[in-house]
């Protein structure tokens, strides 16, 4: 004889939730089962959404424009630059509500795009998204940038390396820069707008330089305990699986926690 065991609501919504939060494919499956379950499982199936091509943006959008409630469910949105500016457009105007914003796509017609965004976590190409006429130097009073904590610029440093104002952010704690130069010459130069930007925000609590090659002895002259050096090749792939989760980012990769507790860093 069989005996049917109804479980507790709260029992029953947890085993789902475990489940989903396990694998994606599982939580894909999951959605079938019942419509209760769906109000479940879709903030945490849609919770990070990835788009690494132009056809898993216009999929996204048309899962949107079916079942419009899920654009407020993302919380982590990464595109990626081979995403088209057309597609990015639509979907940054889609998902306004999201805590985490990757744009890798840059093109100055996103601006209007952008506008409305509050994130907490940001990482994009600055300079990308200003027209060749303009004056680059960032506004970091503009609104746009009120809750940004954790900031990384994919720009080169021959961008950020003349950018002034950081202070200006209200509640920045995290900042990293690229530099992707091969020439010694102008490491002091990069060194010195280092030292500025940490003089500038007494917010700040780490300051990441992702490098190319090995530093010469011109960053031994930051005697700050906030700057953290880390080898930028090896980090590439890292950086951009641990976004999967929407748990990891570059500021939880491993090699970042630890190099906060060290006192040397990789000079030649």
């Amino acid at each position: 004889m069989s005996v049917n065991v109804e479980l507790p609501f709260d029992l029953e919504r947890k085993i789902f939730e475990i489940s989903a939060r396990e694998s994606q494919a599982d939580a894909c499956r999951l959605v079938l089962v019942a419509r209760r379950v769906n109000a479940w499982i879709y903030p945490i199936l849609y919770a990070t959404v990835m788009l690494r091509r132009r056809r898993d943006a216009l999929k996204f959008l048309a899962v949107v424009e079916a079942k419009p409630f899920l654009a407020s469910r993302v919380k982590t949105l990464i595109i990626y630059s081979t995403v088209g500016y057309w597609q990015a457009g639509l979907v940054l105007a889609t998902c306004t509500t999201v805590d985490r914003l990757s744009c890798w796509v840059s093109d100055p017609r996103l601006r209007p795009s952008l506008a409305p965004y509050r994130v907490k976590r940001l990482s994009f190409m600055l300079s990308g998204f200003s027209y060749a006429t303009e004056n680059i130097s960032p506004d970091f009073a503009n609104p746009f940038y009120n809750q940004v904590t954790h900031l990384h610029f994919t720009d080169s440093w021959v961008s950020w390396v003349t950018w002034t104002g950081f202070h200006l952010l209200p509640k920045i704690t995290h900042i990293a820069f690229v530099y992707d130069d091969t020439s010694l010459a102008d490491d002091l130069r990069v060194a010195n707008a280092i030292r500025d930007t940490l003089s500038q925000c007494s917010s700040l609590t780490l300051l990441v330089l992702l490098h190319t090659r090995r530093l010469s002895m011109a960053f031994a002259l930051i005697v700050d305990s906030r700057f953290v050096s880390i080898p930028f090749s090896r980090h590439v792939t890292r950086i951009s699986g641990s976004l999967v989760d929407g748990t990891g980012d570059l500021w939880m990769l491993p090699d970042i926690k630890m190099s906060k507790k060290a006192s040397a860093f990789p000079y030649a």
